[in-house]
């Protein structure tokens, strides 16, 4: 679905954020896209999209290179940015004046999408709330049946009721012709959906992998002994003493805190590397 070949990239008068990037993702993924403020997480959704250009390197998503735009890629990716403009239509109209770029578009879901939001279909976009906006927008990106969506921090601006209501209807959109990219520091909020973690650091990939190779190989321990501190890859203070990550000796899968991860992660690149290479998907 999406093949990144020696991508090198940088904005003009800053140091290179992608060096040599190298990447295939398949289809049928939702994939939890993680790192620090600055790390390239909106900028690598926005390369696949074709909206940003390498200097070096090719980008290509169905076999079409993303900086040619070309009409049939287009037709199966939906960018939502974390910023995005709504025009003074409805969205019932938004629907029907845009969905018609998109073969596979259903109206009919559309609104099932925005009555599970709570969104009214006959109000002016530009006249709803940020949040209502947002739900919006997040109900055409599933409704266009893109094979590839790139969402963009989508549970930001939305309240605890909203964000329920998110993953309700990003769960009912799943296929396996469907990929789902979910760039997010709110990670608790699609954790339970997400079947693949990659993570971005200093413009390259820390680790990208199945959740369920991951949970085989780390365990998270509570309340960890002395011994196991000194063995531990990474701790943190918890409510009983120190907790953190360390090798799964049984090989059963495991539950994480993903930011405990996440932390585990960045703290031992080169081990992931290592601990995992030859199992990439």
């Amino acid at each position: 679905m999406i093949n990144i070949e020696d991508l090198h990239f940088n904005y003009p008068h800053k140091s290179t954020l992608f060096n040599a990037l190298t990447l295939e993702i398949g289809p049928g993924h939702i994939i939890g896209l993680l790192g620090k403020n600055g790390a390239g997480k909106s900028t690598l959704m926005r390369l696949i999209a074709g909206l940003n250009f390498p200097s070096h390197g090719k980008i290509s998503v169905h076999q079409y290179p993303s900086t040619e735009r070309d009409r049939l890629m287009l037709e199966e990716i939906f960018y939502l940015g974390e910023e995005f403009h709504t025009p003074s239509l409805s969205p019932e109209n938004y629907g029907k004046t845009y969905g018609v770029f998109y073969p596979r578009f259903d109206q009919a879901k559309m609104k099932q999408y925005l009555k599970t939001f709570e969104v009214d279909s006959t109000c002016l976009m530009d006249q709803l709330s940020f949040g209502q906006r947002k739900k919006t927008m997040i109900a055409f990106a599933l409704a266009s049946n893109c094979k590839l969506l790139l969402l963009d921090e989508p549970s930001n601006g939305l309240d605890i009721p909203s964000k329920s209501q998110f993953r309700k209807v990003l769960s009912s959109a799943i296929d396996q012709d469907k990929t789902f990219i979910i760039s997010t520091h709110q990670v608790r909020d699609v954790e339970n959906m997400l079947d693949q973690m990659m993570v971005i650091d200093q413009g390259e990939i820390a680790l990208y992998q199945n959740l369920s190779t991951i949970a085989k190989t780390l365990i998270q321990i509570e309340d960890l002994t002395k011994e196991q501190i000194a063995q531990a890859l990474f701790t943190e203070p918890g409510s009983g003493g120190l907790r953190g990550i360390m090798l799964n000796a049984s090989k059963e899968e495991s539950n994480f805190d993903f930011e405990l991860l996440f932390n585990t992660i960045l703290e031992n690149k080169q081990k992931m590397h290592r601990l995992f290479e030859g199992e990439i998907l």
